[in-house]
């Protein structure tokens, strides 16, 4: 027995009555479809997963959907937090480069390593988990030398 569900209009109102005891590995599946899985025997324990890609399990000329999972017993969702933890000081010498940011430069900051507060030491070497697509940032300015502003971008990418 299973469930899928998809809303639409700016006000759908979705509830699940029942749902699949195990992952689908047949039938078409579109984009947009929520689909509520049992992965255990604790009638507690549910995950909640989202196709993001349309597909078709029984047509080989077609794609397999794509899955991602929302909430479930052994996951948060998409998001995972971590202990917050200092990553670049530019008032230490380490990880460098140390001292202002100049107008209009670029600095590349690594956010893999957790950092010693006095002296910049990685402490928490590999601090961002495997497989991660995001990190949450907090950015701290100080003592600034005028107005002006401050962007963050993905490593390697300017615009």
């Amino acid at each position: 027995m299973g469930v899928f569900f998809r809303g639409s209009g700016t006000n759908a109102v979705m509830q699940i009555t029942s749902m699949m005891i195990d992952f689908p590995t047949a039938g078409q599946w579109e984009q947009g479809m929520l689909l509520a899985i049992r992965p255990n025997a604790n009638p507690y324990d549910v995950e909640l997963w989202y196709c993001v890609h349309s597909g078709d399990y029984d047509d080989p000329q077609a794609d397999d959907p794509v899955w991602r999972l929302l909430a479930g017993p052994t996951s948060a969702g998409s998001y995972v937090p971590i202990t917050p933890t200092r990553v670049f000081d530019s008032r230490r010498p380490e990880p460098g480069p140390a001292g202002r940011l100049a107008a209009d430069t670029w600095r590349d900051i690594s956010v893999a390593d957790g950092r010693d507060l006095a002296t910049g030491a990685v402490t928490v070497p590999n601090l961002v988990p495997p497989g991660a697509t995001a990190v949450s940032i907090n950015l701290t300015v100080t003592d600034g030398a005028g107005t002006g502003w401050v962007a963050i971008e993905q490593g390697g990418t300017r615009t």
